[in-house]
C-alpha cells in the first residue's frame, strides 16, 4: 500500500513537471521606419517590414530647418501610432551627409 502511495505521489510530480516546461515563444517581428531629408528637393518617411514597404512623401518648405523639423515630426508621429499598436523602438541612428543637408535617420522597432 506504502508502495502504491509512493508511485501514484512520484507519477503526480512527473505529470506536474511538464507544466513548467518553458513554452515556445513566437517570433519577434521587426521593423523600420526611415526618415530621409534631403534638403530643397523633397522628403521621404520610408515604413519598411518583412510583409510591406510604403514611402509618403513629406512637404518641405521654408528651407534646411524647416524641412528637417518636418521630416522629424512626420517620424514623430508615425513612431507613436505604431507604438500605440505595440512596436517598440529598439534602437534608432543619424547619419549627416553634408551639414544641413541628406539627413538619414533610421529606427528599428521590434514586436514581441
Amino acid at each position: 500500500m506504502k508502495k502504491l502511495i509512493y508511485l501514484v505521489a512520484l507519477l503526480g510530480v512527473a505529470a506536474g513537471s511538464f507544466a513548467f516546461l518553458p513554452k515556445a515563444e513566437e517570433p519577434v517581428k521587426y521593423m523600420m521606419v526611415s526618415g530621409r531629408f534631403f534638403g530643397f528637393k523633397s522628403s521621404e518617411l520610408v515604413v519598411a517590414s518583412a510583409d510591406e514597404q510604403t514611402i509618403t512623401e513629406v512637404a518641405t518648405v521654408g528651407g534646411a530647418t524647416k524641412g528637417q523639423a518636418a521630416i522629424h515630426q512626420a517620424e514623430m508621429i508615425k513612431l507613436g501610432q505604431l507604438r500605440a499598436s505595440g512596436w517598440v523602438v529598439t534602437q534608432m541612428s543619424q547619419s549627416t551627409f553634408s551639414p544641413g543637408y541628406n539627413v538619414l535617420t533610421n529606427y528599428l522597432l521590434e514586436k514581441r
